[in-house]
């Protein structure tokens, strides 16, 4: 269970991070997953097809080929 001290240490930490977006994205959405206590993404989606389908660019559907109309 999340304790208000657990949200503050994880708001602290984050807070005072020096890492790029880029650098910390992963590590950041990882430890958010830990602190609301749900599935991390390797967990929820072992196949990555989730993950896959968000990283399709706006507007495409289906295989990727089409725009949505």
């Amino acid at each position: 269970m999340t304790t208000p001290a657990d949200v503050a240490e994880f708001i602290t930490f984050w807070r005072d991070s020096t890492l790029k977006e880029r650098n910390g994205a992963q590590g950041h959405f990882i430890a958010l997953c830990g602190l609301l206590g749900i599935k991390f993404p390797t967990v929820a989606d072992p196949h990555d097809d989730w993950l896959k389908a968000l990283a399709r660019p706006p507007g495409m559907v289906g295989n990727g080929c089409g725009p949505v109309e």
